[in-house]
């Protein structure tokens, strides 16, 4: 929520006393952030608001910390019923999916792919999204190996998720990260950043990678290349994992948790 409305909301929480919930969905969040007058502010207005609710557990905790009192942690859910885990031929296929721009990563998206070059002969980034970098993705797909589809329906997006080998999401922050979770409805293991979002559903070798560092995750996408490649089980493990894991998160499971969440604030 911005600064502005949760002064707003709070205001109308002690003058009306009304139960109020404050969503913090977004990686800009201020309430997050240690330094500055807007923190102390955020984080006296947070306490007056009753109740906060986050997407993941490193927000909880950061919240907690900061004395807020009343957190509930109910992630993103994905209907699942909706995307398809199919058979993965031609060559090897390279997701990714999101808005153009620095923060997702994008910028780092030429280095990975001037590296893959190096290890694998046939492959093909395919990207979907537009936003300010599209300059970026405009140039890459000019010398080969990158392929920009711009904007993209959902019936064309869920085709993409299941006939690709491995989706990649190289964002710098993140809430939550639904297309990661999508692409493993579609049984396609994910290799991103180690932040708090992806946390939440990707396990190292199980689902997906988790990495540190650029280099990391051009080695993890390496890995699976081999693995497919080679037509190892253990590739085709991994992504009956990623549907499993999708599952969890299903909206049936994640309905009643938010029911719960409205039902304990309405009765405090």
């Amino acid at each position: 929520m911005s600064l502005i409305l949760d002064f707003l909301v709070a205001s109308a929480q002690l003058t009306h006393d009304l139960p109020v919930i404050a969503g913090h969905h977004n990686p800009h969040d201020w309430f997050s952030v240690r330094t500055g007058v807007l923190t102390k502010l955020g984080v006296a207005v947070g306490k007056v608001i009753s109740s906060h609710h986050v997407l993941n557990e490193d927000a909880r905790l950061d919240l907690v910390a900061q004395g807020v009192k009343r957190v509930f942690k109910v992630p993103n859910g994905v209907a699942t019923q909706s995307y398809t885990p199919r058979e993965k031929k031609d060559a090897f296929k390279i997701l990714y999916v999101g808005t153009l721009e620095e923060r997702k990563g994008v910028n780092l998206l030429p280095f990975a792919v001037a590296k893959l070059k190096r290890t694998i002969k046939e492959f093909e980034l395919i990207v979907v999204g537009e936003g300010e970098l599209e300059h970026v993705v405009r140039q890459m797909s000019e010398n080969g190996y990158v392929k920009w589809l711009g904007f993209v329906n959902e019936t064309n997006k869920r085709e993409l998720y299941s006939t690709s080998h491995v989706f990649l999401a190289p964002s710098k922050r993140e809430t939550f990260m639904l297309t990661g979770l999508e692409a493993m409805a579609s049984g396609t293991p994910v290799v991103t950043f180690d932040i708090p979002g992806p946390r939440e559903y990707v396990v190292n070798g199980y689902n997906g990678f988790l990495v540190r560092s650029l280099e990391e995750m051009v080695e993890k996408v390496n890995k699976l290349y081999s693995l497919w490649k080679s037509g190892s089980q253990e590739y085709w493990e991994m992504c009956k994992n990623a549907r499993k894991t999708a599952e969890r998160f299903d909206w049936a499971v994640i309905i009643p948790k938010l029911e719960h969440m409205f039902h304990t604030v309405v009765k405090a």
